[in-house]
């Protein structure tokens, strides 16, 4: 339903299943809905909002069903053709490598800042916030919520509008329990238009939504 011309609502309804057969304690049966906030390219904030809710069906019987609220956001605000900011926020559900815990749920909170130099160059920064929640499944050891932090920092230059080459650098730390995880990574991203392609994939509306 389109509110305004800058504006626009989706409702929407997923029945999925999934099947694992070489994992059948992974095999789920998933019903979602979900409400949807669109602004168009031009209006002040760019991006979306979704809100929705999903229950999940697990198929063995060894592993629970599970329940939840799921969110998914990326809405950026530029100023002057100069500043840009994004924010980005994630919850949902999704399989792991553990045998013992086929499923965990993650919250993610990203911002990012952008400032123009010189008309052609632009300098920026990151940083992410991220849990892994394990279910508790009986008498199975639990496993400690997992804590992901990143920050990075970029250097780009336009080519031509809304075409950007960069590099980038990023600081990744991953605590799990007692075993912590240090990473340091650099590489290219490409921006055109609203589409963001780095190492994670591409993205809409910044670097990570």
């Amino acid at each position: 339903y389109r509110l305004t011309p800058y504006t626009t609502f989706a409702l929407g309804v997923a029945a999925i299943g999934e099947r694992f057969p070489l994992s059948p304690s992974r095999d789920t049966a998933a019903n979602r809905g979900y409400v949807t906030a669109a602004f168009h390219p031009r209006a002040l904030i760019t991006g979306s909002v979704q809100v929705g809710y999903v229950l999940g069906k697990t198929l063995s019987d060894v592993t629970p069903d599970f329940s939840g609220v799921t969110a998914s956001a990326g809405v950026s605000y530029t100023w002057r053709d100069a500043l840009s900011v994004s924010l980005g926020a994630s919850r949902d559900f999704e399989f792991s490598y553990l045998l013992t815990h086929p499923y965990y749920r993650y919250d993610i909170y990203e911002g990012t800042i952008r400032q123009a130099l010189f008309r052609r160059f632009d300098i920026g920064a990151g940083i992410s916030l991220g849990t892994l929640s394990y279910p508790v499944l009986g008498d199975v050891l639990p496993v400690p919520t997992e804590v992901l932090r990143q920050v990075s920092g970029s250097v780009g230059v336009r080519i031509k509008k809304q075409v950007r080459v960069g590099v980038y650098v990023r600081r990744t730390e991953r605590v799990a329990g007692s075993r912590p995880y240090l990473a340091y990574r650099s590489g290219l991203e490409a921006t055109i238009g609203k589409v963001n392609f780095n190492d994670r994939g591409v993205f809409l509306h910044g670097v990570s939504r």
